[in-house]
């Protein structure tokens, strides 16, 4: 569904926020995914912040993106009542225009 906007990027970058180091095997395969169809495709790996993962996010969008795509799942209903769903905390203080895939 990004396709229209992503063929329409100067630049794309794809973050991932590590609350922890290491990972990142989803974020290569979406970044191999991106070049074999030709789009000019960096990957960016943050450590989060003491402020927390959402805030580590929003930080980097502010400075780098004039739109936001990302992929969204959700967890058990109780876990995210307890301690808040992080895509809909995305959504609630984004700086940038949004497109949301879920």
């Amino acid at each position: 569904m990004a396709v229209p906007f992503l063929a329409r990027a100067k630049d794309i970058v794809v973050l991932t926020v590590d609350e922890e180091e290491g990972g990142g095997e989803d974020d290569d395969r979406l970044v191999r995914a991106l070049m074999w169809h030709g789009f000019p495709v960096t990957a960016e790996r943050l450590i989060s912040g003491p402020p927390g993962a959402v805030e580590t996010l929003l930080e980097a969008a502010r400075t780098k993106a004039g739109l936001l795509i990302m992929g969204g799942y959700g967890h058990s209903r109780l876990r995210e009542w307890v301690f808040g769903g992080f895509t809909e905390r995305i959504l609630a203080a984004a700086p940038a225009p949004q497109l949301y895939l879920k």
